[in-house]
C-alpha cells in the first residue's frame, strides 16, 4: 500500500503559526489584579489592662486597653477594580474620654487621642483616677466616651476613580469594668486633749471608726508624726482587736511637743492595721488631724531685792512669775553665786506655779570684801514637773543684784584707811603703856 508523504513546507507553517501567536501573548500588557474588600464597621470596646481591682482612697494611673475587633467579610480580586487602603472596618481619628459612669472616683486626666484603631488591633490609653476613699465595695462600670470617623461606603466610577462617604465625628460609649474592694476605711469623728502643751507631754484620745464595709480583725490603731509638725508621738499604737464596721471606739496616746513651738493647732497622722477577711494584713489610708496644742509655761524673774555691799551677808530675795498658760508642778529655784558671791544656799522650793501666779524665793550669800561696787547678773533657773510628772527645767534667767557703797557709822567701821588708822592707835597705845611699866 502505497501513503503520501507529508510535505516539508506544511511543518513550517504550523511552527511558524504557534511561535507568531506565543509571541502575540507574550507582547500583550498583563492585566493587574485589584482587591475590593466586603466588610462591616469597627467593633470597639474596652477593658482595664491587668488587676482592675482598687482600694477606697487610692490614686492609681489606669491604663485601659481599645481594641477593635471588626473583621473583613469578604476579599475580591479582580482586574477591573481599584485597590485601596481605607477600610470600613478601621476607626479613624480616634479620641477617648474616661468618665466615672456608676463608678465612685475621679478621673483626672483629659480626653486622649489615640489615632487610628485598625480592625483586629489595639491600642492602650491611661488616665489617672482616684478612688473615693468612702467608697463601697462592688463591681461598677465606667463610661469611655470615643470619638471617631468612619468609612461607611466606596464606590468606583470607571477604572480610575473612587469616591468615599464617611460618617464623621461617630460617637460611642463603651463600658469599662472596675472594682473596689472590701476594705476598712478609718474615721476620727472626735479628738480630746489632756495636758498638750508646748514643752511637754500630755494624752491625746481620738475617737476612731470603723467606716468601712468589712469588719477589721487585730486591729491596731497607729499615729505618726506629720512632716515637721512639732508633736511627736511617745506612745504611738493601741491595739484595738475586733473593730467591727460601723463601730466606734476610743484610743489613747501619748505625746509630746517641741519646746520651740507656739500655742496653736498642729497636724498628726493616724491610721489603722487590720487583717481582712482573708487573713492579709493590710492599712487604711492615713488621716491628717487638727490637733490644738496649750501654750508653755513661760517662766520670768520680776523682782530682785537685796540690800548688799562688799563684805555682807544678807538675803536675797527673787520673785518668779509664771507667764505661761500651763501649771509648772513642784516647782524649785536655784542661783548660781559666782565671784564676789558665795553661798552655801543656792536653792529655794517654790511649789505649783499656775498661769500668772507669782513665787518668791530666798537665798543666803556672802559678798567679798574687795568686790567692785556695781550691779550683777547671777544666772538663776527653775527645774519642775509637768502634767505627767516629767522633770522639766526653764530657760536660764537672770537675776540683777546692785552692790552699794556703806553707809553711816558701818561705811567707817569698815573703812581700811580708818582700820588701818586704830590699828596704829592701838599699837601705840600698847607701846606707850608698855615704856611705863617698863621704866617702874
Amino acid at each position: 500500500m502505497t501513503t503520501k508523504s507529508e510535505k516539508p513546507g506544511g511543518t513550517i507553517v504550523a511552527l511558524l503559526a504557534i511561535a507568531v501567536i506565543t509571541s502575540s501573548l507574550l507582547a500583550a500588557p498583563v492585566m493587574a489584579m485589584g482587591v475590593k474588600f466586603i466588610s462591616g464597621p469597627p467593633v470597639i470596646s474596652a477593658s482595664v489592662l491587668g488587676v482592675n481591682e482598687f482600694s477606697p482612697g487610692d490614686e492609681v494611673p489606669l491604663t485601659i486597653v481599645i481594641e477593635n475587633t471588626g473583621k473583613i467579610d469578604l476579599k475580591i480580586l479582580r482586574s477591573d477594580l481599584i485597590s485601596r487602603d481605607e477600610l470600613t472596618t478601621t476607626a479613624y481619628r480616634v479620641s477617648a474620654d474616661l468618665a466615672p459612669g456608676e463608678a465612685p472616683l475621679t478621673v483626672k486626666t483629659d480626653t486622649q487621642r489615640v489615632g487610628d484603631i485598625h480592625g483586629g488591633t489595639a491600642k492602650t490609653v491611661t488616665y489617672t483616677v482616684k478612688i473615693d476613699q468612702y467608697a463601697v465595695a462592688g463591681s461598677y462600670m465606667m463610661d469611655l466616651d470615643l470619638v471617631y470617623d468612619e468609612l461607611t461606603n466606596v464606590e468606583q466610577y470607571g477604572s480610575d476613580a473612587l469616591r468615599y462617604f464617611w460618617q464623621n465625628d461617630r460617637r460611642k460609649t463603651v463600658q469599662v469594668p472596675i472594682r473596689i474592694r472590701s476594705e476598712a476605711i478609718l474615721e476620727v469623728p472626735a479628738i480630746s486633749i489632756d495636758e498638750v502643751n508646748v514643752g511637754t507631754e500630755g494624752y491625746l484620745t481620738l475617737s476612731l471608726k470603723n467606716a468601712g464595709s468589712v469588719d477589721a480583725t487585730s486591729a491596731v490603731a497607729k499615729i505618726v508624726r506629720s512632716g515637721t509638725s512639732p508633736i511627736i508621738p511617745t506612745d504611738a499604737a493601741v491595739y484595738i482587736g475586733d473593730f467591727p464596721s460601723g463601730e466606734i471606739i476610743d484610743c489613747r496616746f501619748k505625746v509630746s511637743v517641741s519646746r520651740d513651738a507656739e500655742a496653736a493647732t498642729y497636724p498628726l497622722q493616724v491610721y489603722l492595721e487590720y487583717e481582712d477577711d482573708e487573713g492579709t494584713v493590710r492599712s487604711t489610708e492615713r488621716r491628717t488631724v487638727g490637733i490644738p496644742v496649750g501654750g508653755k509655761v513661760d517662766l520670768v524673774v520680776t523682782q530682785v531685792r537685796a540690800d548688799l555691799s562688799p563684805g555682807d551677808r544678807n538675803i536675797i530675795e527673787v520673785t518668779y512669775m509664771n507667764v505661761g498658760d500651763t501649771t509648772a508642778y513642784r516647782a524649785q529655784s536655784r542661783i548660781s553665786a559666782v565671784d564676789p558671791f558665795t553661798s552655801s544656799d543656792d536653792t529655794a522650793y517654790l511649789g505649783d506655779i499656775g498661769p500668772g501666779e507669782s513665787a518668791v524665793a530666798r537665798y543666803s550669800v556672802t559678798v567679798d570684801r574687795g568686790a567692785t561696787v556695781k550691779a550683777y547678773g547671777l544666772d538663776t533657773e527653775i527645774r519642775y514637773r509637768d502634767a505627767l510628772d516629767n522633770t522639766v527645767i526653764s530657760d536660764t534667767m537672770k537675776a540683777e543684784v546692785m552692790l552699794s557703797e556703806r553707809k553711816g557709822v558701818t561705811a567707817y567701821a569698815t573703812s581700811p584707811v580708818l582700820l588701818l588708822a586704830v590699828a596704829a592707835l592701838l599699837i601705840g597705845a600698847g607701846y606707850y603703856i608698855f615704856s611705863r611699866q617698863k621704866k617702874k
